[in-house]
């Protein structure tokens, strides 16, 4: 095989990923595994001048999977396949990806992106990524601790808005409530203690509603009204609230 000039290498560096490998091999009068195999050899990727990114590239540039692109994709973000030595890749222009990433900036989690990676970058990138780090709770991403866990639960019991919560924290709404929720659900299998059983007779006897005596011990209103059953059933608890009523 006659070794490559040095306008051959200058086309193959300009058009290898950009271009299918069959089509570059046809105009360089070499077989595609040799086209390939000298690209390897000179390092080149599927990021070229062109501008052109494959799926992991460009997920590995932003910190995600793969998968996400493709979610992306269906959500307007637009790319293209070319067929590299019989095997297909799906490439995206990083101008159309900017483009896209522009009107879905809730989509992007913009503190994660490599700077200087995916040029030229937009004008307006500085601007998202500072709103993004401003608007960000800091403790995003951060394993829960006890001491949270307690915050949550008092805050909630004294009746405290998420957003109080939420900024004490350093965590999102959605956070909170995603956190509550499993907090609820695992409690619903804690064994209770003498002092909760204690605290739910006493204020069922002051005619407090369940859902405030939920609140209040940090359980479901469903595990309100199980334990009452099961004090009555084993005859440890007697007071019924309703009969009160029906004989006032």
């Amino acid at each position: 095989m006659a070794r490559w000039k040095a306008e051959e290498l200058e086309y193959l560096e300009s058009n290898y990923g950009t271009r299918e490998v069959s089509k570059i091999a046809k105009y360089l009068n070499r077989t595609e595994i040799a086209v390939v195999a000298k690209a390897r050899r000179l390092g080149l990727s599927m990021l070229t001048a062109g501008g052109y990114l494959t799926l992991s590239e460009l997920a590995k540039h932003l910190h995600v999977d793969i998968k996400t692109i493709k979610l992306w994709h269906t959500k307007g973000l637009k790319y293209r396949e070319l067929t590299v030595y019989k095997q297909k890749y799906i490439f995206i222009d990083i101008s159309n990806f900017w483009k896209w990433a522009k009107d879905n900036q809730n989509l992007i989690n913009f503190s994660k992106i490599e700077r200087g990676m995916l040029a030229p970058e937009p004008e307006w990138l500085d601007r998202a990524y500072k709103n993004y780090v401003l608007n960000t709770p800091k403790r995003k991403g951060i394993k829960w601790t006890a001491l949270e866990d307690k915050h949550l639960l008092a805050g909630t019991k004294r009746g405290d808005s998420l957003e109080v919560i939420s900024n004490e924290l350093g965590r999102s709404i959605k956070s909170l409530q995603t956190r509550m929720a499993r907090i609820m659900k695992t409690r619903a299998y804690i064994k209770w203690t003498q002092k909760e059983i204690d605290l739910l007779i006493r204020m069922d006897q002051q005619g407090i509603r369940d859902k405030e005596i939920a609140e209040q011990l940090g359980r479901e209103v469903v595990d309100i009204k199980s334990k009452r059953k099961s004090l009555r059933s084993k005859g440890i608890y007697k007071y019924d609230k309703r009969k009160k009523h029906a004989s006032a």
